[in-house]
């Protein structure tokens, strides 16, 4: 009787070989194939291969869709995608720290850069007069203080409020895929879709006499976003979160969760995660599914941090600060969504806020390494601020890099921002230290490369300490607001909304 030899995957047909690459492989899977023989290494490399998988980072919003020339990806060759997936991973290339591409922002500007900027000038007031009410503007930013010539600008003139706004009654976030713009200002909360120059949806808050004063949202497929809105009452002084899922195509909107939340002073942070809401104050955390109508409080730790220093979700983990009082070290921890399915409590009310609530110290969690603080900015203490940005890997699913931002002394002046990969998955959650330590005031936001924008509007790589003046410190020329700029993790855009209630996203190549 004959045996017959195995089939290897060398053996397979190229189509077939294609196809396992273009639709079950992600970038880092496509790439350690290459390196096991020259050709796996061409066929790797075909156009076919990295549109398909440019086009994916793409359906995950992970790159901005931009329009115009050089946008289209069937017109781009396989270096100018493999160079897409790049720029996902380091940040824009202008934002490097290569001499000839960040020239010192401090020069004074030519003649030439001077003269750009009075017809930048010009042509925005002759727009609006010829287009009154909304306008969208590109412009070619002013080289002397954007090191990148050709960054782009899109205005969005909303006339949100009648005069000058105050920082906490303006935020703005560009929805990933870089599409649509939520903001708010005066209470009140716009989706606009950015290419039309087009309001597609007004909130409208069900409780009477209540304003948005905080928002955060996610995309939960091709069309449709969730977005929960944090609203306080003037009158009552009374909390309130909402879940609305927004259809972006047609500008409707469900209504699907209205809760009371509990009396605290102000919303430090929100976040959202498939069907998980998160609310945070100094003293408790605030969770609800929305798909099941369910909601608990949890009260920080006994000797721990307290709930001002964030959180983050993703997929089925959330991320917070615990306090390891035998070592005296703040530690990152992850704790799984599913440790709270039998303290859930449905969402009944909204009379009263829930009284139901659970202490951190009862939730299990997967710490990561301690963090070495006491060298460079003195003991810790559990009142340490810190702050998370959480993003998945481009090119690995199930991938996670942490960034942790912890300040402490006067005004929180000192600061270390430390890096973690995160594996994360239904099954467990695993950690690894990345030997990434910054001495750093307060982020304004922070890229997934590790690239961050501090409250000067400037811009550190990995390793740039504060007061290194090198060329690779770059301060960017945003129009002032007095609130804080969006950072898109991946592609560097930043979204930024003036007094006046003028909406700016800035691209960088």
């Amino acid at each position: 009787m004959s045996s017959r030899a195995a089939l290897g995957f060398l053996d397979l047909p190229e189509d077939v070989i294609l196809l396992i690459l273009t639709d079950y492989c992600d970038v880092q899977s496509v790439v350690r194939i290459s390196r096991t023989s020259k050709y796996l290494h061409r066929v790797a490399f075909l156009h076919d291969v990295w549109l398909s998988l440019v086009t994916k980072l793409v359906q995950r919003r992970i790159i901005d869709v931009r329009r115009g020339k050089g946008q289209n990806l069937q017109e781009l060759s396989t270096d100018q995608l493999i160079a897409k997936v790049k720029r996902t991973l380091r940040g824009p290339e202008t934002w490097s720290d290569r001499s000839d591409a960040a020239p010192n922002h401090s020069s004074s500007p030519s003649p030439n850069q001077s003269v750009l900027r009075q017809t930048v000038r010009r042509v925005k007031n002759l727009a609006k007069k010829l287009v009154p009410g909304r306008t969208v503007i590109m412009t070619a930013l002013s080289p002397s203080r954007i090191f990148a010539p050709g960054a782009q600008r899109i205005v969005i003139d909303s006339h949100l409020g009648t005069g000058p706004l105050l920082a906490w009654e303006r935020r703005v976030m560009l929805l990933p895929g870089g599409e649509y713009v939520l903001f708010q200002a005066s209470g009140r909360l716009e989706c606009w879709k950015i290419s039309q120059d087009q309001v597609i949806w007004t909130h409208a808050c069900a409780m009477r006499d209540a304003s948005v004063r905080n928002f955060a949202a996610d995309i939960i497929d091709d069309d449709r976003v969730v977005i929960l809105t944090c609203q306080n009452t003037w009158d009552t002084r009374q909390n309130f979160i909402e879940i609305t899922i927004l259809d972006l195509k047609t500008g409707n909107s469900d209504l699907v969760l209205v809760s009371r939340a509990p009396d605290f002073a102000d919303y430090h942070s929100c976040a959202l995660c498939g069907s998980i809401a998160a609310v945070d104050s100094t003293r408790k955390l605030f969770l609800v599914n929305w798909r099941t109508h369910s909601q608990v409080v949890v009260r920080p730790s006994s000797n721990g941090p307290p709930f001002s220093c964030r959180m983050a979700l993703i997929p089925h983990y959330i991320v917070f600060p615990r306090w390891s009082a035998p070592d005296n070290h703040l530690v990152a921890s992850v704790c799984p969504i599913a440790a709270f399915n039998a303290l859930w409590v449905p969402v009944d009310s909204i009379e009263e806020p829930s009284h139901h609530t659970v202490s951190l110290d009862d939730l299990p969690s997967i710490p990561a390494d301690d963090i070495p603080l006491k060298d460079r900015i003195g003991n810790v203490s559990p009142n340490t601020r810190m702050r998370f940005w959480v993003y998945e890997s481009p090119i690995s699913r199930g991938v996670f890099r942490v960034w942790a931002h912890l300040s402490m002394g006067i005004n929180r002046s000192r600061g270390q921002l430390c890096g973690y990969e995160l594996t994360a998955g239904p099954s467990g959650a695993s950690w690894k230290w990345l030997p990434t330590l910054e001495a750093i005031g307060d982020p304004i936001g922070v890229l997934y490369s590790g690239r961050f924008v501090d409250e000067s509007r400037e811009i550190r790589p990995p390793g740039q300490l504060e007061g290194d003046a090198t060329n690779s410190v770059i301060t960017l020329d945003l129009p002032w607001s007095g609130s804080r700029p969006y950072v898109s993790p991946y592609n560097g855009t930043v979204t930024c909304i003036t007094e006046e209630g003028e909406v700016n996203i800035i691209y960088y190549d």
